[in-house]
């Protein structure tokens, strides 16, 4: 093959077949690119890829569905990779032996639902006490990945900026990946342009 320095110093001295010898050869690389790019194996590649990533990375937040409601929809909720188990903003929260009343104001308004009680969770008070929250069991639907029997604890989230927070419990279950850099759906728009970073369409 000819060289590019080549091809200038043969053309300076008007050997005109090595310049068109060294562009057939920029062609015929160009081409083999092109080429390269469509390929089906390569956009299969890439189609899996895309997939992988639209499954498993979330960003800061994240939409989860609970189905078992009727007024059934998407609730965004913020990520915390620090709480062992996931929570609900409920209001009017009361134990009645071995169930749960309370209000979920975005699952339910202001009907009161009741729920079998799991157990109570300890947590630590701004005041150095601890406060025991109730746990129950919800089916969610994270990312397209369905999820049953997930604990969530009961809590008045009012001051929050979201009525549930996303937990280990639910990450590790649906094997998401975390990009904390990343707002929402993000992460996996930037995971998708470290794919083709210095890759450049042909003219």
């Amino acid at each position: 093959p000819i060289g590019a320095r080549s091809a200038a110093a043969a053309a300076l001295t008007g050997d005109w077949n090595k310049v068109d010898l060294y562009n057939k050869d920029i062609s015929d690389f160009t081409n083999d690119v092109n080429e390269a790019v469509i390929t089906p194996a390569q956009d299969s590649a890439v189609q899996k890829k895309d997939k992988e990533w639209q499954d498993r990375v979330i960003g800061k937040t994240a939409h989860i569905l609970f189905p078992q409601f009727s007024r059934a929809k998407s609730v965004q909720g913020k990520v915390d990779t620090g709480a062992n188990i996931s929570s609900i903003h409920a209001e009017d929260i009361k134990i009645e032996g071995n169930n749960v009343s309370c209000r979920l104001p975005a699952l339910a308004g202001d009907n009161t639902v009741r729920m079998q009680l799991q157990t109570q969770q300890a947590v630590k008070s701004a005041d150095g006490g601890t406060e025991y929250r109730p746990v129950v069991l919800f089916d969610i639907s994270i990312n397209g990945k369905a999820l049953s029997g997930i604990e969530f604890n009961l809590n008045d989230r009012s001051k929050m900026s979201n009525d549930v927070l996303i937990g280990h419990n639910v990450l590790e279950k649906a094997k998401l990946i975390v990009d904390p850099t990343m707002e929402g759906d993000e992460g996996y728009w930037a995971e998708m342009a470290k794919l083709f970073e210095g890759v450049t369409a042909p003219e």
